[in-house]
């Protein structure tokens, strides 16, 4: 995230304490210094303030000065002043919500990381994401699907009670949600209850393109299994087919004309004929994925996942703007680091 100070911070005696202590998480890389306004930038070389900084500090605010104008101008941006509080923040306001940790909200916090860390390792090319959790600036928090929502809500309730919270607490929150469609067939609406507490309180968040992570498991990963039920599904004609099929519970139906006519019309008899449907009914089999392990062990063959196999996945799927599903999810996190 990027933190612009105007001048009237530097120019009051009273708010050092609180610029020692945003130069500490600059220092540290948590977040980063912007200053490309003139007066603000000569509010601080002729400030007290600086006259107390060491030489090493100086180099590094001169630093962001040089650079300001090379940042991504789409990076999250707040400005620390002492007036128009209602938009800008006061300084220990700004020193005490950049402080918190960027929290990497996902449906099941101990399950998911492998997928979400495959995708940081791969398509993160500075690796800054690991890096900074390395650094803990981020970390894992869980929703549990539906929870999300009581997640948020406890947030709000509980947290941002310190006096220089003057704003709409929603305004506190740093969180970046990562949700599973749960999607059937491609055109099912997504459940609004999944991301209704996130949009009334403007939290960022991504609906995954597939029904859930499990679909996004490289077919190359998935060969390795020799298993009947998995080869049914690798042998799929269409890529929407693998996409929103669930691979835990299968069809999870006895009779085929018991599916709805939207996944009827995905899955048309011609491409499942009745002796697949029996296998695919009923959901995976494979000892070591059974009784309640799937949703953990299943996750943990994205370690053996390449950029290359990730990749192949998705290239089917549109778009979201330049980047690909994957590319999108890292700019979105790295914007709030």
């Amino acid at each position: 995230m990027q933190v612009r100070i105007l001048k009237d911070v530097f120019e009051n005696g009273s708010h050092f304490d609180e610029l020692d202590n945003l130069l500490t998480l600059f220092r540290k890389g948590k977040h980063a210094l912007f200053l490309d306004d003139i007066d603000d930038i000569e509010a601080f070389n002729h400030s007290e303030w600086k006259k107390g900084l060491s030489s090493r500090e100086i180099k590094l605010i001169s630093a962001y000065i040089k650079s300001a104008t090379k940042i991504n101008k789409a990076n999250k941006l707040i400005n620390v002043s002492l007036a128009d509080l209602d938009v800008n923040f006061a300084p220990r306001e700004a020193e005490m919500y950049l402080a918190q940790p960027l929290i990497i909200l996902l449906e099941n916090s101990e399950y998911d990381p492998p997928f979400t860390n495959a995708i940081f390792q791969h398509f993160d090319d500075g690796a800054i994401i690991l890096q900074a959790k390395s650094d803990q600036f981020w970390k894992y928090g869980m929703g549990g699907g539906s929870a999300i929502s009581s997640v948020i809500t406890s947030e709000l309730k509980e947290s941002f009670t310190d006096p220089c919270f003057t704003k709409d607490k929603k305004t506190y929150l740093r969180y970046f949600v990562i949700l599973d469609s749960d999607k059937k067939y491609p055109g099912m609406p997504v459940d609004k209850a999944k991301h209704e507490a996130l949009d009334q309180n403007d939290v960022p968040y991504h609906i995954l393109f597939k029904r859930e992570k499990e679909n996004y498991m490289p077919l190359d990963i998935l060969k390795k299994l020799n298993d009947e039920y998995i080869d049914l599904y690798i042998a799929f004609k269409k890529n929407e087919q693998r996409d929103f099929f669930d691979l835990e519970k299968g069809f999870n139906l006895k009779n085929y004309n018991g599916l709805s006519a939207e996944v009827q019309e995905l899955y048309p008899q011609t491409d499942v004929p009745t002796e697949p449907y029996k296998v695919l009914r009923n959901g995976l089999k494979i000892e070591a994925y059974k009784s309640g392990k799937f949703k953990k062990d299943f996750s943990n063959l994205f370690f053996d996942a390449s950029r290359e196999q990730l990749a192949e996945v998705i290239v089917h799927q549109p778009k979201i703007g330049s980047l690909n599903e994957f590319e999108y999810i890292v700019s979105e996190i790295k914007k709030m680091i």
